[in-house]
């Protein structure tokens, strides 16, 4: 969590297009592992101090560690679209543990 409100889900970015997914070969930063599957995934941020939730995301995720990874053009919509004038879908409420 990024005292600033930044993003708190540290964006990872794999440098490929689309065209060329399947040519780029890539390993996981996490696991190591380069096997990968295409998934829509949700990821919660912390943004100027609110939790935000994004649904749907297209994402890369590693088969061994199920890490999640996004393209460049992803990340920047997801940052057009939390920091626009865009309207959530929805609301949910969470619960908030502090760990001792």
């Amino acid at each position: 969590m990024l005292p600033d409100g930044g993003i708190a889900q540290e964006l990872v970015t794999v440098p490929i297009s689309p065209s060329d997914a399947e040519a780029v070969m890539s390993t996981c930063d996490v696991c190591g592992n380069s096997t990968f599957h295409e998934e829509r995934v949700e990821e919660i941020f912390l943004i100027e101090g609110q939790l935000v939730m994004v649904e749907h995301i297209p994402a890369r995720v590693y088969d061994r560690c199920q890490d999640a990874t996004f393209d460049r053009e992803t990340v920047e919509q997801v940052r057009r679209m939390v920091h626009g004038s865009n309207r959530p879908t929805r609301h949910v409420s969470v619960d908030v543990f502090t760990f001792a």
